[in-house]
């Protein structure tokens, strides 16, 4: 935005521990207490202001402090900004925290802010789609928002429409870190390879059911075509998503509401439900704009087929790959689905490359993204430097950014790139945390609204152009 600057910077953890995570079995990540520490022994606070009655803040809030917790950041997710509440968070003798975010909005008293900041190293404001509703504090408050280190976003495109319809939230904004839902399947349950005569489909993005539903759906149906049995809208979107989630899901599993609801309560359980429903059919598909790609992910996560509507977004998430199957209008939605079935390798190669896709925003990756936004990758740098003489990194000392470049010497001595220049596969890596590659920097001068573009890096690889 106008006068901060934006970043992207992503901190990976070995494939082999990422994967291992991702298709642990349901059992051994269901225990609630293993995921909800104390508040006393937290060192990551998410604030749901606006509370968990709606899906997205329940997800950037619970389900983000359960990750961080499971991936030994141990976080609390608690749904109130009131003083009381935020008072909690003094604890006697505790040093100060590695970070505090706010999902959507923030207290409108100068006061609690300027507590809170005493209290936490980092202090970021999770934009995610920054709905009008709670625009009054992050759009109007530029005294509060001074005391802030930072903003997410969950993309860049996300970020462009905040920019423009809170200017004064972008031109405050020091820093901005990208950061996508995680997706919450817990296994791959297809390969591709199976096509019956009637493949079943899935229309899995939940909607409001409007006056024009029928006619779309019978538009898709048109468009997939009469061999094709498609269930269009079995999932609501709004205030009625919840109840008709649970239905779905109980009639789906034949399951009773009180199973599912004790399930869903668990972490990543309500992904491991979905999951089970997922390597039912035989096609998924997205057919929504939609500024967060989760959705879209879960489904390429379990390695069925997936065609969507394309948008920027999901445009960002497949990265040039041709076989996550983006199509402009049902046209091509017909001729799309004829491909896949007239080609079991075909089908395999969109398998393939939506768990490869999916992959990118998995529990553990999303974790370590965190990880960067509150500076603990960097920390963890500097310790390692103190190790060697250097100095060390205080608790109680916010940390400048990292530096946004990285020279071909400096990647290859985080064993990064190979002896002639190229980047290694992810599992060869040795280094803990790394710019991503295809990131490009940029950073604003402050005051003028003019940018300066940094590129000081270019990394050819493939035919692909990496910044």
């Amino acid at each position: 935005g106008n006068g901060g600057h934006e970043r992207l910077a992503v901190c990976y953890m070995p494939l082999t521990v990422a994967e291992k995570f991702r298709a642990a079995p349901a059992a051994a990540v269901s225990n609630r207490s293993a995921f909800e520490p104390p508040l006393e022994r937290a060192r990551v606070v998410i604030a749901a202001c606006h509370g968990l009655n709606l899906g997205g803040p329940r997800h950037r809030c619970l389900e983000t402090a359960r990750a961080l917790t499971a991936h030994d950041l141990p976080a609390v997710c608690i749904p109130s900004c009131s003083a009381a509440t935020l008072s909690r968070l003094r604890q006697p003798g505790q040093e100060r925290l590695d970070g505090i975010i706010f999902i959507k909005q923030i207290p409108s008293s100068i006061h609690l802010i300027k507590t809170v900041r005493s209290l936490t190293r980092r202090l970021l404001l999770d934009t995610m789609d920054l709905n009008p509703l709670f625009q009054a504090a992050s759009c109007n408050g530029e005294s509060l928002l001074r005391h802030f280190d930072g903003a997410i976003a969950l993309s860049r495109i996300a970020w462009q429409q905040i920019s423009a319809s809170c200017p004064v939230l972008a031109n405050t904004t020091r820093e901005v870190h990208y950061i996508e839902h995680f997706h919450s399947v817990t296994r791959r349950v297809s390969d591709g390879s199976l096509w019956p005569a009637r493949p079943q489909a899935l229309m899995v993005m939940e909607h409001r059911v409007l006056p024009t539903a029928r006619s779309f759906c019978v538009n898709l149906s048109k468009a997939l075509g009469p061999e094709v049995d498609f269930s269009c809208n079995p999932l609501w979107g709004g205030m009625a998503a919840p109840s008709s989630r649970l239905g779905f899901l109980s009639q789906a599993l034949k399951m009773s509401g009180g199973e599912v609801q004790a399930r869903m309560a668990a972490f990543l359980g309500t992904g491991d439900l979905f999951t089970r429903v997922f390597a039912q059919y035989d096609l998924l598909i997205q057919w929504f704009h939609s500024n967060a790609a989760q959705r879209l992910t879960n489904a390429l996560a379990t390695g069925v087929p997936v065609i969507a509507l394309w948008t920027p977004t999901f445009e960002e998430v497949a990265a040039g790959d041709p076989h996550i199957l983006l199509v402009h209008n049902y046209s091509e939605l017909t001729a799309t689905v004829r491909a896949l079935a007239a080609s079991a390798a075909f089908r395999r190669r969109v398998s393939d490359a939506g768990v490869a896709v999916a992959d990118r925003f998995s529990v553990g990756q999303i974790a370590l993204q965190y990880k960067e936004a509150l500076g603990l990758c960097a920390r963890h740098d500097e310790n390692r430097s103190a190790e060697r003489g250097g100095p060390k990194a205080s608790n109680n000392t916010p940390l400048p950014p990292p530096r946004p470049w990285r020279s071909h010497r400096l990647l290859a001595k985080h064993g990064v790139l190979d002896a002639r220049g190229n980047r290694k596969r992810r599992e060869e890596r040795r280094g803990f945390c790394e710019w991503n590659g295809t990131a490009r920097t940029t950073w604003m001068t402050r005051g003028t609204g003019r940018g300066v573009s940094l590129t000081p890096h270019t990394h050819v690889r493939r035919g692909e152009t990496e910044t």
